[in-house]
C-alpha cells in the first residue's frame, strides 16, 4: 500500500530509494526533491531541533555516484512522466516541482566529494528541465563553508543558480 504523500508525511524511505526522497513542502506549496547525502544519520552538530533519529556525530560516507545519478534520473522521469503524483496521492495544487534540495539526515557539506555531487545533480536536473524553473537549494549549518572542497561545491551551485539556506 502507498502512502498519500502530504506536508506531515515527510518519510525518506517512502519511494524505497537511498539519495531521492519527496517531500510535499509546506513552505514552497509544492513537490521538494530532497537529496541525502548523509544516508549514516552523521553529522559535526547536534542542533536542539534536529529531528534525525539515531543523529551520530561525523561526516557523510563515500558517495555512489552512479546510484545517486540513476535515482535522480528514475525519481525525475516518474515526476514528469509516470504516475508518480498519483500513486502517492498528492492533491492537485501541489503537483509542481518547486525546488531540489541537498538536505537530509546530517550535514551535506561533510560528503567529501561534495562539489561532484553539486555539479551531477545539476547536470541532471537542467537535462530534464526541471531548472532552472526551480529552486535549487543547499540546507546546511554552514559550519564548514570555510572549506575549498565546499567553496567549490558552493560556486557550482551558484552556476545553477542555487541559494544556501541556513538551519
Amino acid at each position: 500500500m502507498v502512502s498519500k504523500l502530504t506536508v506531515t508525511n515527510h518519510r525518506s524511505d517512502i519511494v524505497g530509494l537511498k539519495y531521492v526522497y519527496p517531500v510535499i513542502s509546506r513552505r514552497m506549496g509544492g513537490l521538494s526533491i530532497g537529496i541525502n547525502f548523509n544516508t549514516n544519520n552523521a553529522c559535526n552538530w547536534r542542533c536542539i531541533y534536529c529531528q534525525v533519529p539515531d543523529l551520530k556525530i561525523g561526516a557523510a560516507p563515500e558517495m555512489d555516484f552512479k546510484l545517486l545519478e540513476d535515482e535522480l534520473r528514475f525519481f525525475l522521469d516518474d515526476v514528469l512522466n509516470g504516475d508518480f503524483y498519483e500513486r502517492f496521492q498528492v492533491d492537485e495544487d501541489k503537483r509542481i516541482i518547486k525546488d531540489i534540495a541537498i538536505a537530509g539526515n546530517g550535514e551535506p557539506t561533510s560528503l567529501k566529494e561534495f562539489a561532484k555531487a553539486v555539479e551531477l545533480i545539476g547536470k541532471i536536473a537542467t537535462e530534464a528541465g526541471v531548472l532552472p524553473r526551480c529552486h535549487y537549494v543547499l540546507i546546511t549549518n554552514g559550519s564548514l563553508v570555510h572549506q575549498a572542497k565546499v567553496q567549490a561545491g558552493l560556486k557550482i551551485l551558484k552556476s545553477y543558480g542555487g541559494e544556501v539556506r541556513l538551519v
